[in-house]
């Protein structure tokens, strides 16, 4: 199939070959790379797809209304123009190649179940994974599709697919980062990180779930948050405003406690400030590592343990000023030499 010149109009009766299960593997490839080389394109197909799932389910396999359907293609493909003041519904004679469309649909709503399902798990393998990352040393900030905003810190990386807020809004995590959700009742926001899953609706939150640190936080400023603990089974939590939970990876054990010094300082949080709240000074060199681009030798495996409090403010203050912070804080526990990019504690 020659894809080399692609318009709107062919996209369209593609995307029902596609969905149909009409295209070879040569066919899909190509149009695999039409979408990934052109912003645009890729865009339309996306609509495409949701105009397909609204237009036929499992549901409706039995008593599927093409009329409606072509409606609601026609409605979406117009640019989801305001229908319930101006009505947009063409007349059979001005069809063209959107009426095939809704047809396609509609034969294919009188196949099987499986059929539908295997039509859309082909759709949704089209879709590509978008990362973002923030460099060691800095912080990005993003908006996603459904415009939840998210700032994520130093060495932090945020993965979701093309197809976000379409199916679902579900995303992969690593690392610390500041969200605030956009309220959505039929798709609830889902952050996976290796150790927990959070599932919110609409609300405002920071999590840290660094891989070499020893304990997870997060904490809720907005709304209410569910936990499940993917270290244990039937460990599942609820949190509400203000609450802030700690878990040691070690032990797979979610603890909820409120009045933190995190949730006590949004305002911090949210700009990407460092706030410790009684953290093992492991996950502060942790930190400190990925803000500063320093390196850590420990002497002393001991002191790792120890926890410390304190808020900091990366542009203002060095490495150094905090460690003198903590060293002063510590009775005499903890002690540093600065090496240029290497620091020794002991």
């Amino acid at each position: 199939m020659d894809m080399s010149i692609i318009n709107k109009e062919q996209l369209e009766d593609l995307f029902v070959t596609f969905v149909a299960g009409g295209l070879d593997e040569e066919a899909k490839k190509e149009l695999e790379h039409q979408l990934s080389s052109s912003a645009e394109l890729n865009e339309y197909w996306l609509m495409l797809y949701e105009i397909w799932l609204s237009s036929i389910s499992p549901e409706d396999s039995g008593r599927f209304d093409k009329e409606r359907a072509y409606e609601r293609l026609m409605q979406k493909v117009n640019g989801y123009k305001d229908t319930l003041a101006h009505p947009v519904v063409p007349t059979r004679k001005k069809q063209g190649k959107y009426w095939q469309i809704a047809v396609a649909a509609a034969c294919l709503a009188l196949v099987a179940i499986m059929s539908f399902i295997s039509g859309k798990k082909q759709v949704e393998s089209l879709f590509t994974d978008i990362v973002i990352e923030a460099p060691e040393g800095s912080r990005t900030i993003t908006t996603l599709p459904d415009g939840s905003r998210i700032c994520l810190n130093a060495g932090a990386k945020l993965t979701y697919s093309q197809g976000f807020g379409v199916q679902d809004r579900k995303v992969s995590f690593v690392g610390e980062g500041h969200f605030n959700v956009a309220g959505n009742e039929r798709l609830p926001f889902m952050i996976m990180s290796e150790n927990i899953k959070v599932t919110v609706i609409g609300t405002e939150f920071s999590i840290r779930d660094n891989p070499e640190d020893r304990e997870i936080v997060v904490a809720l400023y907005k709304g209410r948050l569910r936990l499940d603990n993917r270290l244990t089974e039937d460990d599942i939590q609820e949190m509400v405003t203000d609450d802030v939970m700690v878990m040691d990876k070690q032990e797979g054990i979610m603890r909820i406690k409120s009045n933190s010094l995190i949730v006590n300082n949004k305002g911090y949080s949210e700009n990407g400030y460092m706030i410790f709240d009684e953290i093992p000074l492991s996950d502060i060199l942790n930190s400190l590592h990925l803000n500063y681009g320093v390196d850590f030798v420990v002497r002393d495996q001991s002191v790792l343990a120890n926890r410390y409090r304190g808020i900091f403010i990366k542009d203002e203050q060095t490495v150094e000023d905090i460690l003198k912070v903590f060293a002063s804080a510590s009775g005499g526990k903890l002690h540093y030499e600065m090496k240029g990019k290497s620091i020794v504690i002991f």
